[in-house]
């Protein structure tokens, strides 16, 4: 055609943040890929509850990937966690160990991440409330006026009067 754009367009896609985000949808048609992707994100949670129950970890995100079927390699897991500053991560160790190895498996290739969580700092003061905000400016207003009528009735004492 003559008045075709000549470049080829790409589809814009949006890329949602994660595989829940993709394949969470129960009206989709079930795949063979969308049923492995469900099982990964069904194990990650089960993972990330359990990991939640220990007292030691303030906050825990897991990924796993399972091989697609027919393949021999074992599955994947990657725990990052986050651990309150003040607590040892080495004790806890054995404890993360064992609850992922027993929901994905002994055969699973786990790694984990623990970082420190930052010190709790002082929360921000709340903004004043707007109902606060507007009484004040009312009562800015009101005085203003209440100054400009004193301010008119001083100027009418103190001028002579026409007799």
């Amino acid at each position: 055609m003559a008045c075709a754009d000549p470049r080829p367009r790409t589809p814009r896609i949006d890329r949602p943040g994660d595989k829940q985000a993709v394949y969470g949808d129960p009206t989709l048609l079930p795949t063979r890929e969308g049923e492995r992707v469900r099982m990964e994100v069904a194990l990650a949670r089960e993972i990330e509850q359990a990991l939640a129950v220990l007292p030691t970890v303030a906050r825990a995100r897991v990924d796993v990937e399972l091989p697609p079927r027919g393949h021999a390699q074992s599955p994947r897991v990657l725990a990052v966690l986050e651990l309150p500053a003040e607590v040892d991560p080495e004790p806890s160790r054995p404890s993360i160990d064992a609850i992922i190895e027993t929901i994905a498996g002994p055969a699973a290739r786990t790694e984990i991440v623990i970082a420190s969580a930052s010190p709790s700092a002082p929360s921000p003061e709340p903004p004043p409330s707007v109902l606060l905000l507007l009484a004040v400016l009312g009562l800015g207003i009101s005085t203003g006026i209440a100054i400009e009528r004193a301010r008119v009735l001083w100027g009418r004492a103190s001028s002579p009067r026409p007799r």
